[in-house]
């Protein structure tokens, strides 16, 4: 029994880091990101990544079968939020000095709604997991998804916070934050 749930644990690490690799990218941006308040980033992927787990653990067989044009649609969000910061950025330094008012909840909003759409491919991952496991396997396999997610915004905020990558990911995100994003719901779109 003990191995098992070990093994299951395994699997799970797993399967969450092939499967959100490129999210800690994402994540980086975000924290990197002198709008986003760290909680409001870690809320939102909390919020993303856990609608993403809850589709999988609701629809386990059917979920895998979503079409695939409606899992592609998800593309648009993170490119509609990559656009707007394009269009939105400062023409100068006295501008860039000024806080765009936005709020809380939108912040909150845009980061889960990228998470979601960016951890939709998810589904294929996670979802042969959960059809095969009993109810406490889920159970498991859900708390070991919980707990990483928290672990990727650490790493991803460690990472954006450390003195010599900090300021370089920091500057190159604010750079490459909207084609970044274009590219992701591209991708999404196109998988």
């Amino acid at each position: 029994m003990f191995s098992h749930a070990v093994a299951l644990t395994v699997a799970s690490l797993i399967a969450f880091a092939a499967a959100n690799i490129g999210d800690l990218i994402v994540l980086m941006l975000f924290f990197a990101d002198q709008r986003f308040q760290p909680w409001q980033v870690v809320l939102g992927q909390y919020l993303g990544v856990s609608a993403v787990i809850g589709l999988c653990l609701l629809g386990a067989g059917p979920a895998s079968h979503l079409p695939h044009m409606l899992i592609r649609a998800l593309g648009i969000v993170p490119i509609a939020v990559g656009l707007h910061k394009l269009l939105s950025r400062p023409m100068d330094e006295e501008q860039k000095r000024v806080p765009r008012k936005s709020s809380s909840a939108a912040k909150v909003f845009a980061v889960a709604g990228i998470s979601f759409a960016d951890c939709s491919d998810d589904l294929a991952v996670f979802t042969p997991l959960y059809v095969r496991t009993s109810a406490g396997e889920k159970v498991l396999i859900t708390l070991v998804f919980l707990v990483l997610i928290g672990a990727w915004c650490g790493v991803a905020r460690f990472l954006t916070r450390n003195r010599t990558l900090g300021t370089r990911i920091r500057r190159i995100g604010d750079l490459i934050a909207p084609y970044a994003l274009i590219g992701l719901g591209l991708f999404i779109m196109s998988w």
